[in-house]
């Protein structure tokens, strides 16, 4: 690679990158879920992590509730409920630790990355792979600690959670 080919290549990836550090960082969150999710999802499937029971459990649940309990429980409830839980510990410190300070977001990535790593390797993610539990996990805690802001790891997980049902629901033919 010439050095003039070199300088070019330089300036055009300084343009993407500058780009998307000026986006805010839930934006680039939810653009790198989307973008991830799409080949976890499909590996999920090829790989046959997605099993039947998974299928015949969601079935049953629609079958015994209506849909609207299954958006409720899926979009709303279980977002708010596993960021308080996973991360609320992390949001706790920001706000007790002095601002700017390194030893802040040292301390909250280390009070975000045991249960992070708790759900997605030990209890395996509650469902299809545990790669998918960790990145999302990581990216939730990335937002929070980027934001301070445990509300918008919760509105991330809950359009994270929403498109994941929207496709099981599609995938499986239940809708």
């Amino acid at each position: 690679m010439s050095p003039q080919d070199k300088e070019l290549w330089e300036k055009r990836w300084e343009s993407i990158t500058g780009h998307i550090r000026e986006m805010p960082p839930l934006l680039v969150a939810f653009i790198l879920l989307v973008i991830v999710n799409i080949p976890i999802s499909f590996l999920s499937v090829k790989l046959g992590a997605v099993n039947q029971a998974e299928r015949e459990l969601l079935k049953q649940y629609i079958e015994k509730n209506t849909l609207r309990d299954l958006i409720y429980y899926t979009v709303f409830l279980v977002p708010m409920q596993e960021e308080i839980w996973y991360r609320g510990l992390g949001r706790i410190l920001i706000f007790i630790i002095p601002p700017d300070t390194r030893m802040r977001k040292i301390l909250a990535w280390l009070a975000v990355l045991g249960p992070t790593y708790y759900w997605a390797v030990m209890a395996g993610g509650g469902h299809g792979i545990p790669a998918d539990a960790l990145w999302s996990g990581l990216l939730f805690s990335w937002v929070m600690i980027e934001t301070r802001s445990l509300e918008s790891a919760i509105a991330l997980h809950m359009a994270y959670n929403a498109l994941n049902l929207t496709g099981a629901l599609i995938r499986f033919r239940l809708i």
